[in-house]
């Protein structure tokens, strides 16, 4: 009479428990299962956090405004508010934003809270184009925007 024996798949392993028959006078020997390869270690360099920078406020804002344009401070606060209160409305509304300078404001997510609404929104900003010619007609090879030292004329019609 053979012994039968039960041995346990190994971790990472699927499938039924493999049987072995074994004569009398033999031990059993475990099928050879496929291995996983075991990848090769890769060395990963500390990660630092990065420190952000100190959160704007309104008045860093005003100020910020105010050497850009030149335009006094009393004119360039209400100003600033309101356009804040625009924003502000807008995200609440659910509404996104394109808005030139800032980007394109895109409202993912919306939570209410006891304190407070919690808006996640996604920003994307495009990359700064290369200085050129700007316009509808930008490329175009008309008369106007052609250099004035091509010696080729332009087609007759």
């Amino acid at each position: 009479m053979a012994k039968s024996t039960t041995t346990s798949a190994k971790a990472g392993t699927t499938g039924t428990p493999k049987t072995a028959k074994t004569s009398p006078g033999t031990t059993a020997k475990p099928e050879k299962t496929m291995r996983a390869a075991t990848p090769d270690p890769v060395v990963v360099e500390e990660s630092r956090p990065e420190m952000a920078a100190p959160a704007m406020r309104k008045k860093e804002l005003v100020d910020a405004v105010v050497s850009r344009s030149g335009v006094k401070p009393r004119y360039v606060k209400p100003a600033v508010d309101a356009l804040l209160a625009e924003i502000g409305a807008a995200i609440a509304e659910g509404r996104d934003l394109n808005l030139p300078g800032l980007g394109k404001v895109k409202v993912q997510r919306h939570k209410k809270l006891a304190n407070g609404d919690v808006y996640v929104t996604r920003i994307r900003q495009p990359k700064a184009r290369p200085a050129g010619p700007t316009g509808p007609d930008a490329g175009a090879e008309t008369g106007a925007g052609k250099d004035p030292k091509d010696p080729l004329a332009e087609a007759a019609e």
